[in-house]
């Protein structure tokens, strides 16, 4: 079908439903109530629409392939948006719109987004779930506001030439891949586990890719599993003093860490800084599997790895830990999660923290 180069679907109760393919015409095009797409392709690559309503206008693509010339909404003060891309690819040749109410919702929940035509700044919080894809084409986008991430979101930025900049802590479900591009941590930034989620969030950086860590305020919290391939860089800009990054497992360059300190500097490849000295450390992780509770256990440790005077201990899993003998460490995580808790120590050894100099 082939809608005419002006039209309006300007009832409240109006519905589009495409199903197989949908050619806009070369002018404004204004659904007011409700477009799908679950398959075929919705082209209005040379038309401008404008979703507007008060009940919402709902756009949602569950498949197939849509393009917007450009993209926006309502202006008025009772205009209510709620854009869902769940699955497909819909490029959009403009900026992305500001959302025009607090109750308008903007979910990325799948599929791939194209932004084409101009650097966005997102202002307002960005729903992110499942399998999505963000494809900046060489732009700059920004990310003002911290994203909304599902525990089980997998997200991955794929830019060439272009860059993803966060101004805010970011809260990762399952993984966060940069496939090509630069993303770009900015100061006091921390990226962290969602909530209520134990298990590790994987950080990939593939192969031409780019993580630039503004400063020494900004952080990689645990649990991080952390893989950066050949021919993509991590890089620490603090021009001088020490950095850390804490990560339950690293691969750097095709080449595992073992658990202990590894130090980079700006003249080494993979992860290095802008001059200062950067310590990755992959702590000894506590997993009480044993039973007993005591810390010179092995089997209470993953991999039997009982931590020494050159690692850190993370006993984050545990409630209580029973010193049977003195033990020296670096330090010692008791939360690689958000929030507050208490591990408790009891026993007779003396527990002593090793400076890192």
């Amino acid at each position: 079908a082939e809608l005419p180069e002006t039209a309006r679907f300007g009832r409240e109760s109006a519905a589009v439903t495409v199903g197989s393919s949908l050619v806009v015409g070369n002018s404004k095009q204004v659904f007011a109530q409700r477009l799908t797409l679950r398959r075929g392709v919705l082209d209005a690559s040379s038309a401008a629409v404008t979703l507007a309503s008060k009940q919402p206008a709902v756009y949602l693509q569950e498949g197939g392939s849509a393009s917007f010339k450009s993209l926006s909404f309502g202006s008025s003060a009772d205009s209510r948006v709620d854009f869902t891309l769940s699955g497909g690819t819909c490029t959009i040749g403009s900026a992305v719109p500001a959302l025009p109410t607090e109750d308008s919702a903007f979910r990325l929940l799948g599929g791939v987004l194209h932004l084409t035509g101009a650097n966005t700044t997102f202002g307002f919080p960005v729903e992110i779930g499942g399998a999505f894809t963000l494809d900046g084409a060489g732009r700059k986008h920004i990310f003002a506001v911290s994203p909304e991430l599902s525990a089980d979101s997998e997200w991955t930025i794929d830019s060439p030439g272009g860059s993803v900049t966060f101004n805010d802590d970011l809260a990762v479900g399952r993984s966060l891949t940069v496939a090509a591009g630069s993303v770009n941590l900015e100061s006091g930034v921390d990226v962290r586990n969602a909530e209520d989620v134990s298990e590790p969030f994987a950080l990939v950086l593939k192969g031409g890719a780019t993580l630039n860590l503004t400063d020494i305020s900004t952080h990689l919290s645990l649990p991080l599993d952390l893989t950066v391939e050949e021919g993509a860089e991590l890089v620490q800009k603090c021009d001088s003093g020490y950095a850390m990054i804490f990560a339950h497992s690293a691969k750097v360059g095709g080449q595992v860490l073992s658990k202990g300190l590894h130090t980079f500097d700006k003249t080494t490849s993979g992860i290095r800084t802008g001059g200062a000295t950067l310590v990755l450390a992959v702590p000894c992780v506590w997993t009480g599997a044993a039973g007993d509770g005591k810390w010179n256990t092995p089997g209470n440790w993953r991999d039997s790895a009982v931590p020494g005077s050159t690692d850190f201990a993370d006993i984050s899993a545990a409630t209580s830990v029973t010193l049977d003998a003195d033990a020296t460490v670096c330090g010692v995580i008791a939360n690689s999660n958000a929030g507050e808790r208490k591990v408790t120590l009891t026993g007779s050894g003396t527990l002593t923290l090793r400076p890192l100099s």
